[in-house]
């Protein structure tokens, strides 16, 4: 989700994750995001030759 009056990004975290670690509404936290942009292209050329 994007918040477009501070443009940034939301990200949604669980109930039961927001409990276990006693987050509130109004808590910062700070997220590392990895995206592993190789697997995901790997994977793309292994169908593209299972297909031709």
């Amino acid at each position: 989700m994007v918040d477009t009056k501070r443009n940034s990004y939301l990200l949604p975290i669980k109930a039961e994750i927001r409990k276990k670690e006693n987050l509130s509404q109004s808590d910062y936290i700070e997220v590392n995001l990895v995206i592993e942009e190789l697997s995901i292209l790997a994977s793309s050329k292994k169908r593209n030759r299972l297909t031709t």
